[in-house]
């Protein structure tokens, strides 16, 4: 048993290369079709950020908003992706998203972001989602990682200060899920 002459080792030795075939296989999927795919449809180069829907044709469909967790997936999305394959196209497109969000979905007056704005920018739905403060969370957390801007890591814990503040019930252990723009 563990000679070099053992099924066993043999069998390992099968399972070690077919694993790394299938990661191989993963990261072409990754880096060849769905990151590409989101790098070349998704960015509105009218009104900047990205489309909100894009349909079956690969077509932005105009008049949709765009959605907070939307956006901040996808600055997690290529965030992470940089940190794993470091690849200067996958930086701009978290930084793209990133400068979007700060423009246009922060609420610079009561903290937290915005739930939906229109292709323009201008706010559909200005509620406090916590989802959507999470996934802004998250994306802000793994950009600052990707590339180090301190702001971003400052307007992460701003993030989570503002859901401990007003989203938090006291009485019932748990958090509000949806509040106006004003936290009530």
């Amino acid at each position: 048993p563990g000679g070099t002459g053992c099924p066993l080792n043999s069998l390992r030795t099968m399972e070690k290369e077919a694993l790394r075939e299938f990661r191989n296989e993963l990261e072409t999927e990754l880096k060849d079709n769905i990151l590409l795919w989101w790098m070349k449809y998704s960015p509105d180069r009218e009104h900047g950020g990205f489309h909100g829907h894009i349909d079956h044709q690969n077509q932005a469909v105009k008049g949709v908003g765009k959605g907070a967790v939307l956006n901040a997936r996808i600055l997690w999305t290529f965030s992470a992706a940089h940190r794993a394959y470091p690849d200067q196209d996958y930086l701009s497109m978290a930084e793209r998203a990133y400068k979007y969000i700060l423009d246009n979905f922060l609420d610079k007056d009561f903290g937290g972001v915005y739930w939906e704005i229109d292709e323009q920018g201008g706010i559909l739905s200005s509620r406090k989602q916590i989802y959507a403060i999470a996934f802004t969370i998250y994306a802000l957390a793994e950009y600052h990682m990707a590339c180090g801007d301190p702001q971003a890591k400052d307007l992460a814990i701003a993030c989570f200060e503002d859901i401990e503040f007003f989203a938090f019930d006291p009485i019932n252990k748990g958090y509000t899920e949806a509040l106006n723009r004003q936290w009530e």
